[in-house]
């Protein structure tokens, strides 16, 4: 089993969205523990606040097999 940390940030719909990659990480791996969630500036425009937290994973995933979940995932939302 491989330990990751993976951050999630969004500024569109950030409640609703970071639930949902959560819901979805869930449901192809196991979630071992999950931050607060903070809320950070846009940086290097004038667009809305980002909603963050960490998500701790463990995964029989390889790197490259993680990447392309995760990619998968956050194409979704």
């Amino acid at each position: 089993m491989n330990t990751a940390y993976l951050l999630f940030g969004s500024n569109i719909n950030p409640g609703e969205n970071i639930q949902k990659a959560k819901e979805s990480l869930k449901a192809r791996m196991r979630i071992v523990s999950i931050s607060s969630t903070w809320e950070t500036h846009a940086v290097g425009n004038n667009g809305r606040n980002f909603l963050n937290c960490i998500v701790m994973v463990e995964t029989g995933y390889s790197l490259d097999e993680l990447k392309r979940t995760i990619i998968f995932v956050a194409k979704a939302y």
